[in-house]
């Protein structure tokens, strides 16, 4: 899957460029093998967040293999790519970084009542892995001052929505029905960023 999304890099970053302004890597979440977006209900096939999501392969390659041929010559550069383009989409207000506009894929359907102003869990997690990431492999990378950038920018992002049941889709929003995609607990799963055992 890596080579396959190394292959369509440079049509990602053309498209990241043409349709969000600004410079980076981000991915279609609906898109051909030779990586040209297809539509689809906006909130996923254009999402902000799928290039993180995607970057997250790079990362559990190298976690997996610490090959230091791979870090260097793909997985640093493509997380880096998609974490530089999260940090130009997203804005500060109070300190705090936000995507102009945020979704949970298919939660509220195809309706303007699918986008949020304030970040979902799903496009939040992703930010969160993402910035983490760039901070870990710029430190491998012996790139301390960018270690310290990401770091920063992950610690401008705001703490998930929760409430007494727990992660809920989006600020002040339950899952009020069952819902066919968990994507709002992507931070246990598969990003392994939220742990029991862990009470932070």
């Amino acid at each position: 899957y890596p080579d396959w999304l190394w292959k369509i890099r440079k049509k990602n970053k053309d498209f990241t460029k043409q349709y969000f302004g600004v410079d980076g890597l981000n991915v279609p979440g609906v898109l051909t093998l030779n990586g040209d977006p297809m539509g689809g209900w906006i909130q996923y096939s254009l999402s902000p967040t799928i290039g993180a999501w995607a970057a997250q392969h790079f990362y559990w390659q190298w976690k997996y293999s610490m090959d230091k041929t791979f870090l260097k010559e793909q997985a640093y550069p493509y997380i880096m790519e998609s974490a530089t383009y999260l940090k130009n989409i997203t804005t500060l207000k109070n300190e705090r970084r936000y995507l102009p506009l945020s979704s949970s894929p298919e939660y509220n359907d195809n309706s303007v009542s699918a986008w949020f102003d304030n970040w979902t869990n799903f496009d939040l997690s992703l930010a969160h892995f993402l910035f983490q990431a760039a901070t870990e492999v710029s430190t491998a990378m012996c790139k301390p001052q960018e270690a310290e950038n990401w770091l920063k920018c992950k610690a401008q992002l705001p703490h998930y929505a929760t409430d007494e049941t727990g992660l809920q889709v989006a600020v002040n929003l339950p899952m009020k029905h069952s819902h066919r995609h968990m994507s709002p607990y992507m931070a246990i799963y598969p990003l392994d960023l939220l742990d029991i055992n862990n009470p932070q």
